[in-house]
């Protein structure tokens, strides 16, 4: 285990087995009223069973002891065994239905709390490999029937068995000898300490466990991933990413192998330890018989010794578990905590967001685990219906400025305001309600193209179609057989369509009309596209959105000259700031730039002639 590893579990927060079985019952009680009972019937039966098996073997050896007629025999030893048969049946019964009910919870419950965490947590922390980390351990800690949240309940259950056949035995076999039990007590004390070992070997590599099974579920996603299916086959990745995904499985074994190696050696232990208690047991009670126990009362005790014996040894190794399976429930427990992103509370400006105007005052910003501001002192104005262009070569810092306009990012110093109220206390859920945003690598999803453009359950088809009109995307939606109920991609539905990348472009441009926001994001949406063809469709936003306040970015400077003013970021700073004739008559950076890009351009254009 790495400093970093001990850095994070010294820092983690531990709860009691008590306080964790009520954390993941409480929900489960409350949907589910009946389980409480079902757990104590299962227990009960299953307790019950091997007494009832155990009184009718003494019987049938007192039965012929005593002479008692064949008929009497078969009589009592069939109406025992016809309970018997009656409580196995119910208990497998009941078992089976808790068991379906255990996954059923996982699933229902303990599963989806962890998935949807991954999407309400904000951006920066989803960014924090620390905080990724602790989701992976949180979702290893749900992925189980036998470990983690599932194996707590499972082990809730095995021990109250094990304590109620304790107690049934304990009432039974107490009669014989104390200092017998005493020992029996010891000996499952020791296997329980040797099981601990075996624990502290799996939390001590958990941290690792985690960070390759973040790689395994990423090459799981890559690995369904239709639109990267392209570049995996023409680059000839299936190789490279299969040895990705080995290297980190391979790393999980030897990871593991530490702890199966501790975990067997405890249970061949825990057999020699098992093997010594039975020898003693059966020892005793040989010498009993021979001071003058009744062969049935041999026979009986035979099987109810070595029963507590079992129900002891049972419990430390459950106890054991429940140690361990609620360090993982910590884990759970812990990544629930973490805080929610876009949460629909906070200030809200007292006009709304009818309008809306945002100030970056002397912002800095740093990205989790860097040694330096990506962003230095920035400050600049977006007035309400203004278009303001921020340009830079890559790497400026130009995505981060406007993820900290939208809220997914908090400034490290400086203070970003939304109508004169700072984003740490805005209520961002309101506020993304009056944005939109098309990013570098906009999210289309497997579902309708309807679905794909509101974004929500509740969709007003008028406002689709008209949305899908604005955009020229209308020819051909309605050449569809289903219109806008059509899917896209191959996902969901055999009869998935693909859109080309143009289709693609005017299909977002849609789904921010539909919003209707105040303010629209456009971070390089047409990256992809040729400069004149990305010319154009900023052309086309300029135009659809002009009463509309808009954040161009784009590293191509010929894009934004319409915009009413232009930033250029160099180097996570503010250089220059004007219109485009302001910045070309001042003949600096943005100028050189400008010349340089439209130089390549034009080049490129004689090519094509």
């Amino acid at each position: 285990m790495d400093k970093e590893d001990m850095k994070i579990n010294e820092k983690r927060k531990k709860h009691s087995i008590c306080g964790n079985l009520s954390f993941l019952l409480k929900d489960v009680f409350k949907e589910h009223p009946v389980y409480p009972v079902m757990m104590i019937l299962e227990a009960v039966t299953f307790v019950a069973m091997p007494i009832i098996a155990s009184a009718a073997g003494s019987a049938v050896v007192s039965m012929l002891g005593d002479g008692k007629p064949l008929a009497v025999i078969i009589g009592t030893t069939m109406s025992i065994f016809a309970v018997y048969g009656l409580i196995a049946w119910l208990y497998t019964s009941v078992q089976r239905m808790n068991s379906n009910r255990f996954v059923f919870i996982r699933l229902e419950y303990f599963l989806f709390k962890v998935n949807r965490k991954y999407l309400d947590i904000s951006l920066e922390d989803y960014e924090n490999d620390e905080i990724r980390n602790l989701l992976q351990k949180g979702d290893n800690a749900v992925s189980g029937n036998l470990n983690g949240t599932e194996g707590m309940i499972r082990g809730l259950e095995t021990f109250m068995v094990n304590a109620l056949g304790l107690i049934a035995y304990l009432i039974i076999v107490g009669k014989i000898n104390t200092k017998l039990m005493l020992m029996l007590i010891g000996m499952a004390v020791v296997s329980a300490l040797i099981s601990e070992i075996s624990n502290n070997v799996n939390i001590k590599t958990e941290e690792r466990i985690a960070r390759n099974n973040r790689v395994g579920r990423y090459i799981d996603c890559l690995a369904d991933d239709a639109a990267g299916g392209k570049d995996i086959r023409v680059f000839g990745l299936s190789d490279w990413i299969i040895g990705k995904y080995e290297k980190a499985i391979n790393d999980n074994k030897k990871a593991l192998g530490k702890y199966y190696g501790a975990r067997i050696t405890a249970d061949i232990v825990d057999t020699i330890i098992a093997a010594g208690r039975d020898l003693v047991c059966y020892l005793y009670l040989i010498e009993q018989l021979k001071k003058g126990m009744q062969i049935g009362e041999f026979v009986f005790y035979l099987g109810l010794v070595g029963g507590f014996a079992a129900w002891i040894s049972q419990i430390a190794k459950t106890y054991s578990k429940l140690r361990l399976n609620s360090h993982n429930v910590d884990n759970y427990r812990e990544a629930l905590e973490l805080k929610k992103g876009m949460e629909d509370r906070g200030a809200v400006p007292d006009n709304g967001f009818d309008n809306i105007e945002v100030i970056f005052e002397h912002v800095c910003y740093r990205y989790h685990g860097s040694d330096h501001d990506i962003l230095h002192d920035v400050s600049f104005k977006i007035k309400n219906g203004e278009h303001i262009a921020l340009v830079g070569l890559n790497g400026a810092g130009k995505s981060t400025i406007s993820k900290l306009i939208a809220g997914l990012y908090m400034p490290t110093k400086g203070a970003v305001y939304i109508n004169g109220i700072d984003t740490r206390t805005l209520n961002l859920a309101a506020y993304n309600r009056n944005l939109a945003a098309i990013s570098q690598k906009p999210l289309a999803l497997s579902c309708t193209i309807a679905d794909n453009i509101a974004l929500c359950e509740d969709i007003d088809y008028g406002m689709v179609d008209s949305a899908i009109k604005r955009a020229g995307l209308w020819d051909k939606v309605s050449s569809l057989k289903d219109g806008s109920r059509t899917y896209l991609g191959k996902d969901i539905s055999e009869y998935g369509i693909s859109l080309s990348g143009g289709e693609y472009q005017k299909l977002f441009l849609a789904r921010v009309l539909y919003r209707n926001p105040k303010l629209v994001l456009l971070d390089e949406p047409t990256a992809a596209l040729d400069a004149i063809a990305e010319n154009e469709v900023y052309e086309k936003y300029n135009t659809i959105f002009k009463d509309m306040s808009m954040f161009f970015i784009s590293h191509r400077l010929a894009s934004t000259r319409f915009c009413d003013r232009i930033i250029l970021l160099q180097d996570g700073s503010i250089r220059e700031c004007g219109t485009h004739d302001e910045l070309m008559q001042k003949n600096g950076i943005y100028a050189e730039l400008f010349e340089v890009q439209s130089k390549y351009y034009r080049d490129e254009k004689k090519g094509e002639l």
